[in-house]
């Protein structure tokens, strides 16, 4: 049942994203986490993919993915249970989050 309709919302919302085994449909999320930095809090936002399992099945933490034209690593995969991968993402060069955010501190 849940196989059905997670094809169905990657159809509808997903978008081709790269990697070095070819090409996957994913969803860019842009999730918002609040936390601390630096003894203030703020809100940050870091970019992850949410995809079916099968399609990112040969991706490591640490693999480079495309997204939108600009090149990110994989953080880690997170898997729902359901079908679906969750991917948070960082900046190839300097591993940080994107958006300059630290998910460390939070």
């Amino acid at each position: 049942m849940f196989e059905k309709l997670n094809k169905a919302v990657l159809l509808s919302f997903g978008e081709q994203v790269g990697s070095n085994s070819g090409l996957f449909t994913a969803i860019v999320d842009f999730e918002e986490v609040s936390g601390k930095l630096g003894g203030f809090k703020k809100d940050y936002t870091k970019l992850e993919l949410v995809a079916a399992d099968d399609a990112v099945a040969s991706l490591t933490i640490g693999s480079q993915v495309t997204v939108r034209g600009k090149t990110y690593r994989v953080a880690d995969k997170l898997d729902d249970g359901g079908g679906m991968v969750r991917i948070p993402l960082t900046d190839p060069v300097s591993g940080s989050a994107p958006e300059n955010t630290d998910w460390t501190d939070i």
